[in-house]
């Protein structure tokens, strides 16, 4: 809320009245007006500090305090507008998160590629904006000028929300040099690191609930989050071994993900994907997306229901359960690889797998659910073929002649059959592919997959789009694309810190963001910024993760050229 690093001010004598609440926080307020209708007093306070115990007038000033007063040196002028900012930015700005954030862009080829696709100036502000998205954790453009003001982001003064806009409309209205940035990025990425072009990319597609207006593509589909809103699906590829996005496309959240794959697909092409190597879940398992991955390498789940997985576990079931021959110890699991499996009229390879606890996983929520459906029917008291149907094949509701002693007129029993072959197909799955890999290997693959997942949940949730907001359909594409961007740098930074967080469960994104928070700098009376603080033991190893030393950091600091 305040911050004793900052010097302390005194509070304007003039342009409004203060107000101190108990707990020290001082709030500023200009006018006031008697509200009729709440019967109370109304007015404009915000807080702007807390205040020196030790000296009466004083307080140690917070962010706001200089949104409405500007610099320390110009905190005792009375303030022409209540609320106007005084100076771009403050005397004291972070300055450690951009260092690595660039750096980390930098090193994977995300930078070159927007410089290449797009002017310097847009983008340096495409990267502001999702250095804001990362470092703030929100995409909402209205806070990006009071973050600017305290945090360098690259940019000379900060973007108002109008003009964040305007940019998010911009890019769409060029979907061209988006699509220019992507295959820019694949070239760049593939050469910062030369041995990803043969890794798996974990591909999956999600949606999101939005309430934006104005957008075709917003359509009632299947949510995974059903809030009844419109939906919009993104796709995504993701680099297995980095965990850094490569690819995204959008479309109809009433279309299918499976449908699509095929168009998606297609475009990746186009844009230079060639001969990737796609590691898919159950719900990409069709004809029509194996036949677009012809030229391409794969590895699917089957779906558990489909008569080809029922059948292969079938046949392997009791050949490889518990068995020492196809235990693979790195992944704690039992498996074998069955080339020259046919399926839909070609020839694959097919991987079947056991997963003991995976398996008592499954026994048991199984377990559970014929005791939910028992407790449901049980509280019916007529019998229907309505009600028959409803719980087959798990349940056998059958008719009495009369009633029970709780006035039912029928029984209810789990099926015994179904019932145990479901037990007894738990832990098994089925991995279909082109890949003629060993077991071992496809199933390391396989688990990874999930990156797709976590990047997902990245943009949702990290970056503050689980739901959008916007009004025009330019706005919401410009916006997702900066989003991209934002997931490509983020998740570059979490690659190149990677040993930092495995050391201590402690340690996560926004734990090394908030210590390179704490490098800040300020402006001297020169007119040049110089360090505030010496660089701690931890901050030298995050910037050792991504290449660099205190001096370059310290240099970088002294070239700076920014006027507050």
């Amino acid at each position: 809320m305040y911050s004793k690093t900052a010097m302390p001010v005194e509070i304007p004598k003039e342009g409004g009245r203060i107000r101190t609440l108990k707990n020290g926080y001082v709030y500023w307020l200009t006018k006031s007006h008697w509200d009729a209708t709440k019967k109370q007093t109304v007015d404009n306070r915000v807080c702007i500090g807390k205040k020196v115990p030790e000296k009466e007038g004083w307080i140690y000033p917070n962010p706001k305090f200089f949104t409405l007063f500007g610099s320390v040196a110009d905190s005792q002028k009375t303030p022409s507008l209540p609320f106007a900012k005084r100076g771009k930015f403050h005397t004291h700005i972070n300055y450690g998160v951009y260092f690595v954030l660039r750096e980390s862009a930098l090193l994977c080829g995300c930078h070159e590629a927007l410089v290449r696709a797009f002017s310097s100036e847009v983008a340096n502000k495409i990267f502001a904006i999702a250095m804001y998205a990362i470092d703030a954790q929100s995409s909402v453009a209205q806070g990006f000028s009071d973050w600017c003001f305290d945090n360098y982001c690259g940019l000379a003064r900060p973007l108002q929300d109008s003009e964040i806009s305007s940019l998010y409309a911009s890019l769409a209205e060029h979907p061209q040099n988006i699509d220019a940035f992507k295959a820019y990025f694949r070239e760049a990425y593939y050469e910062a690191f030369p041995a990803a072009e043969y890794n798996a990319l974990a591909f999956d597609s999600t949606n999101q609930n939005t309430h934006s207006k104005g957008i075709g593509m917003a359509e009632f589909g299947h949510a995974k989050v059903n809030e009844q809103l419109p939906i919009i699906n993104t796709a995504l590829f993701v680099d297995e071994e980095t965990g850094i996005p490569l690819y995204y496309e959008h479309f109809c959240g009433s279309l299918l993900d499976k449908s699509q794959t095929p168009f998606t697909l297609e475009k990746a092409h186009d844009l230079g994907f060639q001969h990737l190597f796609l590691m898919m879940d159950r719900g990409y398992m069709t004809k029509e997306t194996l036949e677009a991955l012809r030229e391409d390498t794969f590895g699917v789940m089957c779906p558990e229901g489909l008569l080809f997985t029922k059948e292969i576990i079938a046949r392997n079931r009791t050949i490889i359960k518990d068995c020492e021959q196809f235990y693979i110890a790195s992944e704690d699991i039992y498996g074998i690889h069955l080339p020259g499996t046919e399926y839909a009229e070609r020839i694959y390879d097919a991987y079947v797998y056991y997963d003991a606890r995976r398996a008592q996983d499954e026994r048991d929520s199984i377990h559970a659910r014929i005791k939910f459906l028992t407790d449901k029917a049980m509280l019916r008291k007529r019998f229907t073929e309505k009600l028959k149907e409803s719980f087959a094949p798990w349940l056998v509701v059958e008719k009495l002649d009369g009633k029970d002693d709780n006035g039912r007129n029928f029984t209810v029993s789990g099926n015994v059959e179904e019932i145990q072959k479901c037990l007894d197909d738990a832990g098994y799955f089925v991995i279909l592919s082109n890949a003629s890999l060993d077991a071992d290997k496809m199933i390391r693959m396989a688990r990874m997959r999930d990156r797709g997942e976590k990047g997902f949940r990245r943009i949702k949730y990290h970056l503050g789009l689980s739901k959008t907001y916007v009004y025009s359909l330019k706005t919401f594409e410009g916006k997702r694309f900066v989003a991209f961007v934002a997931l490509i740098v983020v998740e570059a930074f979490r690659y190149f810190v990677k040993k930092i967080l495995m050391a201590r469960s402690s340690e996560t994104t926004a734990t090394l963001l908030s210590e390179m928070r704490k490098y800040k700098i300020m402006l001297k009376n020169s007119g040049e910024w110089m360090p505030l603080y010496a660089v701690t033991a931890k901050q030298k190893s995050i910037l050792q993760s991504v290449k660099r030393t205190a001096p370059d950091l310290e240099n970088a600091v002294r070239k700076l050229r920014l006027r507050v």
